[in-house]
């Protein structure tokens, strides 16, 4: 189903502010209808083999020598650093700033959902489900784990969660995935692998 292209400004709509309010209720709805969907998903995941690339890009050489990449360390691959993840979850539970590595991992594997079956049935289905619960868990104002991110990136998924506009969500989702990214690995990476040298 195509939804014509929404309009870049939302000022003038005086209904869009209500209407984003009322996406929190909406959604927890349509992930309540979905739950059997969630738990296909957990079955995808577990059946599938291991992917050559995420959301961070191309999967890297590893240099054993050398200290790990935030990239590495958030992928899901079995031969990537599970006890470094675990650190890193730690260290930022401890500055505050957890929510920020749980919506990368949620996001790194339903980016991979997205990837392993776009075209199969249920497809839509299932990835707006999980999509509605990334959302309510870390976009909405009263999530669990709210991000610290722009208000226009929120607002924006959050519309689109309202239109059930999928591949706009997946994009928002994507851009917000990038921008969490940039403010991990320049500020709070860097200095978790000081602290953990130091150990």
């Amino acid at each position: 189903m195509t939804h014509a292209p929404r309009a870049n400004s939302v000022q003038g709509d005086k209904n869009h502010a209500s209407k984003v309010k009322q996406s929190g209720r909406r959604s927890k709805a349509l992930a309540k209808s979905c739950s059997s969907m969630l738990n296909v998903a957990s079955a995808c995941e577990l059946h599938v083999p291991a992917r050559r690339s995420s959301i961070f890009g191309p999967r890297p050489v590893r240099d054993s020598m050398s200290t790990p990449r935030l990239a590495e360390v958030l992928s899901f691959r079995e031969d990537n650093y599970p006890t470094a993840r675990v650190d890193f979850v730690r260290y930022t539970r401890a500055r505050a700033c957890e929510e920020n590595v749980l919506f990368l991992m949620e996001f790194e594997k339903f980016h991979t959902l997205v990837e392993r079956t776009r075209g199969q049935d249920k497809y839509h289905e299932l990835v707006m489900a999980i999509a509605v619960k990334i959302v309510d868990d870390y976009v909405h104002d009263q999530a669990l784990h709210p991000l610290n991110i722009d208000s226009k990136l929120k607002t924006q998924v959050l519309g689109y969660i309202l239109d059930c506009d999928l591949e706009n969500i997946i994009l928002s989702l994507s851009s917000i995935a990038k921008e969490i990214v940039a403010i991990l690995e320049y500020g709070v990476w860097e200095q978790f692998v000081e602290w953990r040298r130091s150990q």
